[in-house]
């Protein structure tokens, strides 16, 4: 009977280091060891596969995700919650934070209840879905002339008895939640942002800013406070001063990139910010604070929301597996820099790299495969039994 699955002659980035020819050995469903493969004897009892050629990265973890598909979050219909995991855990993404946009308190209340749902349905089912880690609630509380895509008629004022509603909803607030609510995103100009930052921080919910026309300084005041991250690099930030020339100007972004505190999320689609500006960004900001974001939507949010006489940006269509080959080659960052943006960063931003983003003795086996040359995303292993039974692109590497 077989006890053991060693995985060896891949790339392994854990991804604070680089491993080649290495060997992971796992055991039911977590890591017993990783490391070059020969400094162990791989026991009896072992199915050995053959990864050479290949990369093992920890799983990606996505901050923000609307949708996918003909699926949306705000559907609020758990089976569709649990199909969105199913597609995000085909490509690459392992762990996710189901977003919630600016909507009605009534939508917002029965999308909580289905996230809830669609959470509880993963722990009676097989693993083959990307885990949900915890609600992110970007909006309702933005800056009306800074909303994007988000409806004008959902924009209000912060309102923490809303918030109380929400975590109610989803199963709590924070780490201790189930999964509970993790990140709520708002414009940090807003009345009271600075109090409101502090209760977020108190109940373990990570204040997030964005959608925003603050001055440096009101961002500086806000990262004091607690504010840990930013949404979408560049997109939906402005200077009040725009018809100032660009180097006279006080600009929210500013902060965004020099705030050692801050981590900030890019999409890296090519689409939301070119491929110079990535590079320039990730050189100014610093790989260690960047974490990139999918922001996927449904099939129905792809094509530009109408907002006033301007047309803008809703979301994206590709997956971190699929904009990780494009980030790694504008950037001009290197592997282990670049898996960490989307592995090790998000653990940590969220307070979860004891469990998440890392492949360490005594991990579970939660991990991503791509191929060496071109950073093509392959397969996921999740899961002893997952790895035999499902991932039929690796079955034909077994040798022993």
């Amino acid at each position: 009977m077989t006890r053991y699955l060693a995985l060896q002659g891949c790339e392994v980035y854990t991804p604070t280091e680089k491993i080649s020819n290495s060997l992971v050995l796992i055991d039911d469903s977590s890591v017993v060891y990783v490391g070059a493969s020969s400094s162990i004897d791989i026991p009896k009892e072992t199915q050995v596969y053959d990864l050479s050629n290949l990369i093992l990265t920890p799983g990606f973890i996505d901050l923000q995700v609307n949708g996918f598909g003909k699926d949306a979050i705000l559907s609020s219909e758990a089976y569709k919650i649990n199909r969105i995991a199913k597609n995000l855990f085909k490509r690459g993404t392992t762990s996710f934070l189901p977003t919630i946009t600016s909507c009605s308190i009534k939508t917002a209340l029965s999308a909580s209840e289905a996230i809830k749902s669609a959470w509880k349905n993963q722990n009676k089912i097989s693993c083959s879905e990307s885990c949900i880690l915890g609600v992110h609630l970007e909006g309702p509380f933005f800056n009306p002339e800074m909303r994007g895509a988000h409806p004008k008629k959902y924009i209000r004022k912060i309102d923490t008895s809303e918030i109380e509603l929400i975590a109610e909803s989803c199963g709590g607030f924070g780490r201790s939640g189930n999964p509970g609510l993790r990140m709520v995103t708002f414009s940090p100009e807003l009345e009271n942002s600075l109090y409101f930052i502090k209760w977020l921080s108190e109940r373990d919910v990570i204040p997030a800013i964005g959608h925003t026309m603050a001055s440096s300084e009101k961002i500086k005041n806000c990262v004091n406070a607690g504010a840990r991250f930013a949404v979408h690099a560049y997109n939906r930030y402005a200077s009040k001063d725009i018809e100032v020339a660009l180097h006279r100007r006080d600009d929210p972004m500013l902060e965004v990139i020099e705030n050692p505190l801050l981590y900030t999320g890019i999409i890296s689609d090519g689409i939301h910010i070119s491929p110079d500006m990535v590079k320039n960004f990730v050189r100014n900001k610093g790989w260690t604070k960047i974490v990139l974001t999918s922001d996927l939507v449904s099939d129905k949010g792809l094509f530009p929301e109408k907002s006033g006489d301007k047309k803008v940006l809703k979301g994206s269509k590709l997956s971190l597996g699929e904009v990780l080959p494009f980030f790694k080659e504008w950037s001009g960052i290197d592997y282990i820099s670049a898996i960490a943006t989307l592995t090790r960063n998000p653990a940590k931003l969220l307070g979860l790299e004891e469990n998440f983003g890392t492949i360490i003795s005594g991990s579970e086996v939660d991990f991503c495969v791509l191929d060496k040359k071109t950073l093509r995303y392959v397969t996921c292993i999740k899961g002893q039994n997952l790895f035999i039974d499902q991932n039929k692109e690796i079955q034909d590497r077994l040798i022993l």
